[in-house]
């Protein structure tokens, strides 16, 4: 078997259930009294919110596409028919252009399925434009959402044919996830109810597939109601909520990326599912992909640029004398620029908060008066400042204690949106009169 987790003897055990499952399985077999058995593999992941790498941070301690591409690569070496779904939420709303264009790439070279449509992907088309989010080529699904007049590549379902089986997939979003703005302008985006498109397409699906996947995208309220058509064998994956595992035929897949759960899927004769779950945290025993990393690892170089940080000179002030004395300000003395204070947060093992660090030292070359205030947020103190100073900037929940942070004012930068040109902007907004 070639190797995706280093020789760590322990790390195998405690991963020997699903690989046994995922190597193991076969498609069909045979059951008392001459019926068929249908198995299939699933390996379902979401909620990636736009991180390639984890910060190593308490919200956010393993996970990664580039480990991810390695774990699914072994995984479908082992079972070539094993099914791969994402639940949504590819993207953060926050997050540059390229970072969003290679993670589309991530997608594509791990050959997913079927993907969700969650509100975060919404924003992202609403921000880019319907050319630029077609051309992903990601296998966009969802049943509920309409994008009038423009072809972005979404489908309402998708038909995974394993041998003489097929498999819909499909994905709901609720209304009230997507903010007011991604409603608004062209291409027009309609959102109708989850239940009634389901109960439509499982109409529409008899006769087309022997069962159906889910993928929801929904408040945790709507998930916990959630019914599912009685017609269709059907399992739920579900995004955007923080679930992990399950069992039955409704399961989460955790936050930030940071698992991949592998399902077992069994159909006996009944025609009703049942579930095997495991969910497997994307940590350091998983080596990251070679491909994938080198390609993130070039992006960071590019964000970093230290030569953006050295703006060209101001003018020398001129020179005061007894005949033309300085006004009096209530700001700093004259020839003495104001203190910029900078919170830097980090963590230990943070590959970018080392980048973010050095762009702290470049900066510091034109602009002396920096006050860097560095915080390791290996205490519960310090974890609680930094969400205290997120909060106040208005950062979202999910990402208060992300790092790197870096905070300069009212401004704050989190995590990867943390490049050369966004911490020249914030520190020049503060150049005249500090912070």
């Amino acid at each position: 078997m070639s190797r995706i987790c280093g020789d760590n003897p322990a790390m195998w055990a405690r991963r020997l259930t699903l690989l046994f499952v995922v190597a193991s399985l076969a498609l069909y077999g045979s059951v008392a009294g001459g019926a068929t058995q249908v198995r299939h593999t699933v390996l379902a992941t979401g909620n990636s919110n736009g991180i390639f790498e984890p910060c190593r941070c308490p919200a956010n301690p393993y996970g990664g596409v580039a480990k991810r591409r390695t774990f699914v690569g072994q995984s479908r070496r082992d079972t070539p028919d094993l099914i791969l779904v994402d639940s949504g939420d590819v993207f953060h709303p926050e997050m540059d252009r390229g970072r969003a264009e290679l993670l589309g790439k991530a997608y594509g070279l791990m050959e997913y399925d079927a993907v969700a449509l969650g509100d975060n992907d919404l924003q992202a088309l609403r921000r880019w434009g319907a050319t630029w989010f077609r051309g992903l080529a990601m296998p966009w699904v969802c049943a509920n959402v309409d994008i009038a007049g423009a072809d972005v590549g979404l489908r309402r379902y998708r038909i995974v044919r394993r041998g003489d089986r097929r498999i819909a997939v499909t994905g709901v979003l609720e209304l009230s996830l997507v903010p007011a703005a991604v409603l608004e302008g062209a291409p027009e985006v309609r959102v109708s109810s989850p239940a009634e498109a389901l109960e439509k397409l499982a109409a529409e699906l008899q006769g087309k597939a022997d069962g159906l996947i889910v993928l929801a995208h929904l408040p945790q309220r709507r998930a916990n109601a959630m019914a599912t058509p009685a017609d269709i064998a059907t399992v739920v994956i579900f995004g955007h909520v923080t679930r992990l595992g399950g069992d039955g035929a409704a399961i989460g897949v955790g936050q930030n990326g940071q698992h991949v759960v592998g399902i077992d899927l069994t159909m006996p004769k009944d025609g009703r599912w049942t579930t095997t779950v495991e969910a497997v945290p994307l940590d350091d025993d998983i080596e990251n992909d070679p491909e994938l990393w080198a390609l993130y690892e070039a992006h960071l170089r590019q964000m970093e640029n230290p030569h953006s940080l050295r703006p060209d000179p101001a003018p020398a002030p001129e020179p005061q004398t007894d005949e033309n004395p300085a006004e009096p300000t209530d700001g700093p003395p004259r020839g003495r620029p104001a203190a910029i204070h900078v919170s830097f947060f980090d963590a230990p093992g943070c590959r970018h908060c080392e980048r973010v660090r050095r762009m702290l030292d470049a900066a510091l070359v034109s602009r002396p008066q920096i006050k860097v205030h560095t915080f390791s947020t290996t205490s519960p103190d310090l974890q609680e400042l930094q969400e205290a100073m997120a909060a106040e900037r208005g950062v979202s929940e999910d990402r208060r204690l992300h790092t790197p942070m870096v905070v300069v004012g009212d401004h704050v930068l989190v995590g990867e949106d943390v490049s050369a040109a966004a911490l020249e902007e914030t520190l020049a907004h503060y150049t005249a009169e500090g912070s």
